[in-house]
């Protein structure tokens, strides 16, 4: 005799299964169920005396009776009625916070697994996102500004029953750099190059600015650099001889379309000056045969045809002044060899000269090729462009 029975039961769902057919299941017409006034139908490929159909959609923790029925050869044999109570819903638990992390413009979280969770749900600035892992990221956030975040969970059976709602406040971080620290300056003819170095907390670091003024007076904001360096350097020009200035550097960083600065840098003091020798010799640099103090960037003369070439004496004095300009510019020794007395200047030389200077002021000097010793001419191509550097 043909019996029903429930099975597989969970809240919303039951398992009803016909059984103890006379017939191999596939020979019925169908078959029926009823469950709380809805008919269920089916037919069935099974060849044992053995049927069943889920049937979903039911409230939880509920009781049902169900009626069933085998129709064979048009005509239903109904069975017994039996009763089956659906499983509770299973409680929820407020979620928590597994991890959280958070950049200048963004902050993201990890909500620890809930049991029977079938999604979470996270809303953060009025932006609601949902998933299955529990992880969620928000971006285009102000820096430095706490953030209020709510979560949820919600179960697995469609019904979506939320648990307790849960709260927290993150906050995006603070990107603006530390204060860079004084290394060095250097005073200079109507110049100083100051040198910082890097603030110690540069996680988020885009560039410096500077700023200068006469000791004591109002700041003058300088110029602006991208660079991340370990040092930075920077030049002030255009100021007086003799005058004290300050001068000072802050840090930036651009984010989230903005920029953050630092605080400036410990005051750095220092007063340009000319800082050329005192003795500096340009007796035969500056040029007027037989002056013993001429007037800087005269050519140099002649009275006779001996007086055409250059002299030991007159070249070395030469290279004397470029190696006092290179030392004062703190440029590399040029290297340059002095010259015994007694013999006239060759193109080699000369050409070593004119390398050294054009390092510096390249244009209009051209190699000496000739076999010919250097004359009065080629000694005022090369003053007149170490003048031109001076």
């Amino acid at each position: 005799m043909a019996y029903l029975s429930a099975s597989n039961i969970t809240a919303h769902t039951v398992r009803i299964t016909i059984a103890g057919l006379s017939n191999p299941a596939n020979q019925y017409d169908q078959f029926v169920v009823v469950v709380n006034g809805e008919y269920h139908y089916w037919t069935s490929v099974n060849t044992n005396n053995s049927t069943y159909h889920d049937i979903s959609g039911l409230a939880a923790d509920s009781y049902y009776t169900a009626d069933g029925a085998a129709t064979w050869a048009g005509v239903p044999y109904w069975m017994d009625t039996i009763g089956f109570t659906t499983d509770p819903l299973p409680q929820l638990s407020t979620p928590y916070l597994d991890s959280y992390g958070s950049t200048p413009t963004g902050v993201s979280i990890s909500i620890a697994p809930v049991s029977h969770a079938n999604r979470y749900y996270a809303t953060c600035n009025g932006q609601t996102q949902y998933n299955s892992t529990g992880d969620f990221s928000w971006s285009g956030l102000v820096p430095d500004t706490q953030y209020q975040v709510e979560y949820y969970a919600v179960d697995t059976y469609g019904n979506y029953l939320d648990s307790d709602h849960a709260y927290g406040y993150i906050s995006t971080v603070d990107p603006t750099p530390g204060v860079p620290t004084n290394n060095s300056n250097t005073p200079g003819n109507g110049e100083v190059d100051v040198t910082w170095n890097r603030p110690a907390s540069y996680t988020y670091l885009d560039g410096y600015k500077f700023w200068h003024r006469l000791s004591g007076g109002t700041w003058i904001e300088d110029s602006t650099v991208y660079n991340t360096s370990s040092t930075i350097s920077a030049n002030f020009s255009g100021l007086t001889n003799g005058l004290a200035y300050d001068f000072a550097c802050q840090a930036f960083a651009y984010e989230g379309g903005e920029y953050f600065y630092s605080g400036l840098s410990a005051t750095v003091t220092a007063t340009p000056e000319d800082l050329r020798p005192d003795t500096f010799d340009w007796t035969y640099a500056k040029w007027t045969r037989g002056d013993p103090s001429p007037t800087l960037g005269v050519e140099k003369t002649f009275a006779n045809i001996t007086e055409m070439y250059v002299a030991a004496t007159e070249w070395n004095a030469l290279i004397q002044n470029i190696v006092d300009v290179w030392d004062y510019k703190g440029w590399t020794d040029p290297g340059l060899n002095f010259v015994s007395q007694g013999g006239n200047m060759l193109p080699s030389q000369f050409n070593a000269v004119k390398n050294a200077i054009g390092g510096h002021n390249s244009t209009g000097i051209s190699d000496k090729t000739d076999s010919s010793n250097i004359i009065c001419t080629d000694f005022n191509i090369l003053r007149t462009k170490l003048n031109e550097i001076v």
